[in-house]
């Protein structure tokens, strides 16, 4: 196995295992970093989402998204830049069955790179914008041509990666 393979395998095992948790209300943060965002204006943007916090009316709640913020404020602190594919984080308190919870840190490396920062407070991870990447994208041409007509044609298809 390829490295490439290898790493869109892992990309996509870890996918599926952040897919599976659910956090009760908005408690989990989902937060993609593209590669030409600065780290200090996301870290500035966190410290207004952390203000922000303070105005919601659940204490667990409120308690549960301020801990997210302040766990990726830390692990921010670790990068100089973003990675050239830019990085997400997904940071929360999922259930673990009851009233119980248990903190949940993922720091992924998408396998392209982002186009666009986003950040978002859900009851589950927020994967849309990464699901597309990690297949492998073939394009073919079609020409076609007769005595009244010629026409080309691009075609691109999506394979997924197993």
């Amino acid at each position: 196995m390829s490295s490439e393979s290898l790493q869109k395998y892992e990309f996509k095992q870890s996918l599926e295992r952040i897919k599976n948790h659910r956090g009760h209300a908005t408690e989990l943060v989902s937060l993609y970093i593209p590669p030409d965002r600065k780290i200090y204006d996301v870290q500035s943007y966190l410290r207004n989402e952390a203000s922000q916090s303070a105005n919601i009316k659940s204490k667990s709640t409120r308690k549960n998204v301020s801990a997210a913020i302040e766990s990726i404020m830390s692990r921010l602190k670790m990068f100089k830049a973003p990675p050239e594919n830019g990085v997400v984080f997904f940071v929360g308190h999922v259930s673990k069955g009851g009233n119980q919870t248990t903190m949940v840190q993922e720091v992924v490396v998408p396998p392209e790179p982002l186009p666009t920062f986003l950040y978002r407070c859900d009851s589950g991870f927020f994967l849309e914008p990464l699901e597309g990447l990690g297949e492998t994208k073939t394009q073919f041409g079609l020409i076609s041509s007769s005595s009244d007509f010629t026409g080309v044609e691009t075609v691109i298809t999506s394979q997924s990666f197993s």
